[in-house]
């Protein structure tokens, strides 16, 4: 019995269909093996990423050890920065970390405007709100704004509804085009601040770097090992001028970091003309730094983090995280 015989165009239809067949199937392969190489990339990609920020935790903690260290052996920190020690390399197999402890403890913690009661509320610092209102007279304000600039800020953390005299409260807020409440307790983020009344731009522009956040204090706390000459109206407004500014900066100008080694030093230096500093005013000025900020650029093979980790420490040692950033 004789084969079929199909005529030469159904072959080429047929080889067509097959070769097209093939060429799809082709493509798909190619487009999985894409896909798959690019999956499998991208999880080597979150793995290191992953190990470098495991590094980068973990160098906080050696970090913070290290700085627990300098506080409880009372080290001079100004003197750590002055001789750059105060930055930490560590070298790990395909893995370089490197912390840097810089003291940001030198600001005015806004948060010190209002003080714990034993009903876990908060009540407005008066002593506090006139050094701040001191303060903010160096950057333009008149003694009757900087009065109610305070007190706005004190009424935005504390716990009742009352506004202090020349204060704004939650009833002020929300008759303003942007209404809104106010927290009634400690801030959490300088941001805050361009919420509350007579907070300008250009204030908090001003302000920038000189005052602060601790969640974790409601004092101030000036490390002397550290002073500058650009703390020098910070120290007038919590010596409540018993110690001019001019004073301050010809003696931190003369004398770099480090230079006063204990809290007594420098009193002993700056106040020597028979000035009395009352002890609650002394008590402000400590020689350890209160709050850190430690920069860790951790590099993990390709990949490479940034932790910036802000701790409060008490003069024992003990410390607690105020905030922790991540970024490339």
């Amino acid at each position: 019995m004789r084969a079929a015989v199909h005529p030469k165009g159904e072959r080429g239809a047929a080889m067509i269909l097959v070769l097209g067949l093939v060429s799809i199937m082709s493509a798909a392969a190619v487009f999985s093996f894409d896909s798959l190489s690019r999956l499998v990339q991208r999880n080597i990609v979150e793995q290191n990423a992953a190990q470098a920020r495991h590094y980068a935790l973990a160098a906080e903690q050696l970090g913070i050890a290290e700085l627990r260290k300098t506080i409880t052996d009372d080290l001079n920190f100004g003197q750590i920065t002055a001789r750059r020690l105060n930055t930490y390399d560590y070298n790990l197999e395909a893995a370089t970390i490197r912390v840097h402890a810089e003291d940001i403890s030198n600001c005015f913690n806004v948060n010190a405007l209002v003080s714990g009661t034993a009903l876990k509320g908060h009540d407005a610092n008066a002593a506090n709100m006139n050094q701040f209102a001191m303060f903010l007279q160096q950057y333009g304000l008149g003694a009757e704004a900087a009065l109610a600039t305070s007190a706005a800020i004190a009424d935005w953390q504390d716990s009742d509804t009352a506004p202090l005299p020349r204060g704004a409260e939650a009833r002020f807020y929300a008759n303003s085009d942007a209404a809104h409440r106010t927290p009634d307790a400690p801030m959490r983020s300088l941001g805050e601040l361009r919420l509350i009344r007579d907070m300008s731009p250009s204030l908090l522009e001003q302000l920038a770097g000189v005052i602060c956040i601790n969640q974790h204090s409601r004092e101030n706390r000036i490390n002397v090992t550290t002073l500058a000459p650009h703390h020098a109206g910070l120290v007038e407004a919590l010596l409540e001028g018993r110690v001019s500014r001019s004073v301050l900066e010809m003696q931190l100008e003369k004398n770099g970091l480090g230079y006063f080694a204990t809290a007594g030093d420098f009193f002993n230096r700056t106040a020597s003309d028979g000035r009395v500093i009352p002890t609650n005013l002394r008590e402000k000025f400590v020689a350890y730094p209160s709050l850190i900020r430690l920069t860790i650029d951790s590099t993990y093979l390709d990949a490479k983090l940034r932790l910036v980790t802000d701790v409060h420490f008490n003069s024992n040692g003990t410390y607690a995280i105020v905030s922790r950033k991540f970024g490339a």
